[in-house]
């Protein structure tokens, strides 16, 4: 399985959905693992700061991955089109800066 950064920086071969389906423990492994290599490539390319969110949501930093969704907004990142649906941010529904951002894109 190659593990090279694709050009939106999440490693190819890897899905983010793969780590939905780990145990608790070995997918919170799995996400710091993330956050350090998405840190790492974003040193020598751009990573899309949706794929900073999801890292941050996973987790369970509620606070960095909304701040890291309103950075998306304002680089009108396309993926934010999928946030209502996309059950990486399905802890954040409740959050009224969630809604708020919804409301502004229009979701």
């Amino acid at each position: 399985m190659q593990t090279s950064p694709n050009q939106c920086g999440w490693p190819r071969g890897r899905s983010p959905s793969r780590a939905r389906r780990q145990p608790v423990g070995s997918a919170q492994n799995g996400f710091q693992h993330r956050n350090r290599q998405l840190k790492e490539v974003s040193k020598q390319k751009f990573v899309t700061s949706y794929f900073t969110a999801v890292v941050e949501a996973g987790l369970g930093n509620k606070d960095q991955a909304l701040e890291w969704l309103e950075k998306s907004y304002r680089e009108r990142v396309g993926l934010l089109a999928f946030l209502k649906v996309d059950p990486w941010f399905d802890e954040l529904h409740s959050e009224p800066r969630f809604q708020d951002l919804l409301r502004r894109i229009g979701l």
